[in-house]
């Protein structure tokens, strides 16, 4: 064979050689790129989809928790209530948020992106039309309001109630899709 040696025949099984080489080191050092990634499962999906609106959901708590401390120079019992009330739901949707990125993030890399991703956007354009319809119709006014006004009577806040009273019935559909998110018991821990 080395008689009849045109320079294609050593060179390409070298090339072969050196590419499988290669290949097998990569795979070795970086054990992810060559495995083939799994479909997520329906925890991952919810997950996926629950991450912008937990979120969303922070950052709007955090906003409304310091408009009803600004708009409070003395505050009476009932609006210091009112805030302890919120105080508590924003550290809960903090934890349930925790919780999320706890379970999904370490199991990103292991998973097939375009599903996650069709979830992920999925969240966010329902919290974002919930924001939009919410804010169009001076929903989150109501929703202030009527939340001191359960203060004032109770001793805890119902936010679903007030939503259910506040939001139109053609909502309420979004409205319990990303209630579903409050409280992430699909969650293996």
């Amino acid at each position: 064979m080395l008689a009849s040696f045109d320079g294609r025949r050593i060179i390409r099984p070298m090339r072969t050689a050196t590419s499988a080489g290669l290949l097998i080191s990569l795979s070795l050092a970086l054990p992810g790129i060559t495995d083939a990634q799994q479909l997520p499962n329906d925890a991952d999906l919810r997950s996926a989809y629950c991450m912008p609106i937990e979120e969303g959901s922070v950052n709007l708590l955090k906003q409304v928790l310091a408009q009803l401390v600004a708009n409070t120079e003395r505050p009476t019992p009932e609006q210091e209530r009112a805030i302890e009330n919120y105080r508590q739901i924003l550290q809960k949707q903090t934890s349930t948020l925790d919780r999320l990125r706890m379970y999904l993030m370490p199991r990103i890399p292991y998973l097939d992106p375009a599903a996650l991703t069709a979830a992920k956007q999925r969240g966010t354009a329902d919290f974002g039309a919930a924001q939009r319809i919410t804010d169009d119709q001076g929903q989150a006014g109501c929703l202030i309001q009527c939340t001191t006004k359960q203060g004032e009577n109770k001793t805890t806040v119902d936010p679903d109630a007030c939503a259910k009273q506040c939001l139109p019935p053609s909502l309420l559909a979004l409205r319990d899709r990303i209630a579903s998110c409050n409280d992430p018991d699909w969650l293996p821990f």
